[in-house]
């Protein structure tokens, strides 16, 4: 069984890395892809997926996380991020941040803050395949 599972996440990974459609930063899935929430890509540790619904397209920026500041037992995670953090950080797109510092989401298109818990504070308006991938906007 555990062959069988190594087996489909080497094929999963095969079909990631051969014939993705690119739209900027983003890599785009269509509905007959593996679900990309789910899907991992080599090389990378986390991602931002939305579903584009004018065109039923999936659009998936990939990250690597940065290397927090503290040894390794000192490093946290948190239940949404996979990418770790300090005491007085948070990571968000696999970017470290301050504790009451502001940054852009990884989303492109919300503003984020760093909170003392490490959450990441956003707000929470809706993001679109232009912002996350970092189109240009046409005039």
């Amino acid at each position: 069984m555990k062959f069988l599972r190594v087996l489909i996440l080497v094929l999963l990974s095969l079909h990631i890395s051969e014939g993705i459609d690119r739209y900027y930063d983003c890599d785009v899935y269509t509905t007959s892809d593996p679900n990309p929430y789910l899907t991992l890509k080599p090389g990378y540790d986390d991602k931002i997926c939305i579903q584009d619904f004018s065109d039923g397209l999936f659009y998936c920026k990939w990250w690597t996380c940065q290397a927090p500041p503290c040894s390794r037992d000192q490093e946290l995670r948190s239940s949404y991020n996979k990418c770790p953090y300090c005491e007085g950080t948070c990571s968000n797109g696999g970017e470290i941040h301050d504790v009451g510092t502001s940054f852009p989401c990884a989303d492109g298109y919300n503003t984020c803050r760093c909170a003392k818990t490490g959450v990441v504070m956003t707000s929470y308006a809706m993001t679109n395949k232009v912002a996350l991938c970092g189109a240009p906007i046409e005039i």
